[in-house]
């Protein structure tokens, strides 16, 4: 599988917040317009309340910012909180990468990887064709958890040179924007 030239960052650069914010707003407002309504300033302080900027990695390809993606790993499973990729980078494949290689990664340390995706989002589609089931149902959300550890080897992508990064590899389940 390609690599498609991807590299994570630790969100830490000047006009990051600004960035993640604005993608989160791009792929997210129709699906939260849809199940609460959408009042921006809400939005924006309930999102920097529950998603500190220090828990995002940047996604860039071919040195651009591309998407966000945001994974909490507790002692169970790895939680994908957030993974957003900007309009320009979506239906490339980027996405399916980025959540298998999150899945390997948490399949590769003995756990699971669990989300939450609103009922109006077709990310949906994309989360079951990787393998992922509906454990819980809310009026408007849908829990989903992998189901195991995988055959396939992780496909990874080059780690970002920033010294947060850890230079670790980028599998799916790092996000892109733009």
């Amino acid at each position: 599988m390609s690599t498609f030239d991807l590299k994570l960052r630790s969100a830490d650069q000047a006009g990051d917040q600004h960035f993640i914010f604005r993608c989160y707003e791009a792929g997210m407002r129709q699906h939260i317009e849809w199940a609460w309504g959408w009042d921006a300033t809400t939005q924006r302080e309930g999102f920097w309340r529950n998603l500190p900027l220090s828990g995002f990695l940047i996604i860039e390809r071919n040195e651009c910012p591309a998407g966000m993606l945001f994974v909490e790993v507790t002692n169970d499973a790895h939680v994908l909180r957030m993974i957003v990729l900007d309009p320009r980078f979506q239906n490339l494949g980027l996405g399916s990468h980025l959540i298998q290689a999150e899945i390997n990664r948490a399949h590769g340390s003995g756990k699971v990887l669990l989300l939450t995706v609103i009922k109006s989002n077709r990310a949906k589609a994309l989360y079951e064709r990787l393998g992922m089931s509906v454990v819980g149902e809310a009026p408007r959300t849908l829990s989903m958890r992998s189901s195991g550890p995988l055959a396939a080897a992780a496909p990874t992508v080059a780690a970002g040179a920033h010294p947060a990064c850890k230079s670790r590899p980028v599998t799916p389940g790092d996000t892109p924007c733009a």
